[in-house]
Parts: C-alpha cells; structure tokens; sequence
C-alpha cells in the first residue's frame, strides 16, 4: 500500500464510525465506473475502434447525406 493510501486509512480510522461510514461511502462512489455498457455496446465499440485502426471512416460526402435527411427545408 502507497504512503498516502496508509494515511488516509489512518486518518479514517480515527474518526467516529458515522464519520468514517460517511466518508467510505463517498469513496466508495467516486470509484465506481460512471457509465456500465452492455456486452452489446462494448461489442460495438470494439468493431468501430477496429474500423477506425484499418481506415475505415466515411467520406464527407456520405456524411452530408445522413445530415440532410434531418435538416429542416
């Protein structure tokens, strides 16, 4: 364990337990992953990295056409 991790499990464990419970808990949700994907979605994103590795992009021309399906006239 670092040094700063030691002190700030000191510095947790002279607190009162309300305190301490309080603090954990804030740790513990400034550490978990604030976006879950799906296994679908991470498939999904592994394809398009792959794409965008071997070239795979599409031309602007291809994208003025998808933008002009949803452009008001």
């Amino acid at each position: 364990m670092s040094s700063i991790v030691e002190q700030a499990v000191s510095a947790l464990q002279k607190l009162p337990a309300d305190r301490r419970d309080e603090l954990s808990q804030i740790i513990v949700e400034a550490t978990k992953p604030s976006i879950r994907y799906s296994t679908e979605q991470l498939s999904g994103i592994d394809a398009a990295i792959a794409e965008a590795d071997a070239g795979e992009f599409v031309s602007s021309k291809e994208i003025a056409a998808v933008f002009s399906r949803f452009r008001k006239v």
